[in-house]
């Protein structure tokens, strides 16, 4: 996910991001760009089982990091540019 920034148009990430429904059969997950407080509670709900690979890329306004303890099967994790 890589929301674009217009001049005079606002995109409220954290709705973006909760409003998405991922696969539960996908194995790699970028975040990029994401200017929500918060990441959504799909991470934490059991929804991505078969995560392998996550990558959270310039997320400077989250306050914390997702809770990671169902990803059972998450084995790598890059985290680029949290303040």
């Amino acid at each position: 996910m890589v929301p674009q920034r217009n001049k005079g148009y606002e995109i409220n990430d954290d709705h973006v991001l909760d409003g998405l429904q991922p696969h539960p059969n996908l194995k790699t997950l970028e975040v990029e760009n994401y200017f929500g407080d918060i990441f959504t509670s799909w991470f934490s709900e059991g929804l991505l089982p078969n995560l392998i690979k996550l990558r959270l890329s310039v997320c400077k306004k989250c306050k914390e990091i997702p809770s990671l303890g169902q990803l059972k099967f998450l084995r790598h994790i890059e985290m680029i540019g949290f303040l």
